[in-house]
Order: structure tokens, then sequence, then C-alpha cells
């Protein structure tokens, strides 16, 4: 991953954990679909990305988004090994696997690392 797009990465699941702690669930999502979309090309990040979604799910009990975390997680490994890995989609159970979307620029690196997409796509319906 590029130097300055994994430090946005760590500014972004940064900002989640911030987020989380100070009670702000849905803050806390819209950060990790930031580092989701930033690190979705990259194994480690985006099997770090969908962890701590998974992880948000379980502590707002939310089993749909639990169930649909758990797939992503086992289906992101032969995604990297045959080659198959979506680019540009923000990870949520209610988006579809293949959706591309972006969200607000922060910067010139988000513009790059989204690709275009119809629509924001936020809220994880925690």
């Amino acid at each position: 991953m590029a130097a300055n797009a994994y430090d946005q990465y760590k500014v972004e699941m940064a900002a989640s954990r911030e987020a989380e702690h100070a009670g702000d669930i849905a803050a806390a999502i819209a950060h990790l679909e930031r580092a989701h979309i930033l690190g979705q090309r990259y194994l480690l990040p985006h099997l770090a990305t969908h962890w701590r979604m998974l992880a948000l799910a379980r502590t707002a009990q939310n089993g749909p988004e639990t169930r649909g975390q758990i797939l992503r997680l086992v289906a992101a490994i032969p995604g990297y090994i045959f080659g198959w890995v979506p680019v540009g989609t923000p990870a949520a159970r209610m988006s579809p696997l293949l959706s591309r979307c972006r969200f607000p620029q922060t910067s010139r690196l988000t513009s790059r690392a989204t690709a275009s997409g119809p629509a924001f796509c936020f809220g994880l319906g925690l």
C-alpha cells in the first residue's frame, strides 16, 4: 500500500476507535467504511477492517450485520487467492458485495482510492 494511502487508512482506523469509545457508533462505522475503501486492495488491512466491523456489529447485537461481516471475512481470503477483490466498496452488509460507492472527499488521496460511484454509501444499519 502506498505510504500516504496507508497513513490515511491508519488515521481512519484510529478515528473509528475514538468514535466508538466516545459512544458515536455511526461515526465509527463511517470511519471504518473509509478505511475499508482505502485498504481493501491489501489483504491485512482489508481483514482488519472487517474484523473491526464485526466487533461493532456484535457490540450493537446486530445479527444480520454480524453474519454479513463473517461472510466478508471468510470471502476475503479466497478473493485474494483468485485475484477477485472489488474496489471502492464500503463493506456494509446493507451494500451489495460489488457496489461501488464514494465518501465525501477529505483529500486528493480519497478521490484516487475510490472508484467513481453513484452515491455515498454509509450506514451499516446498526
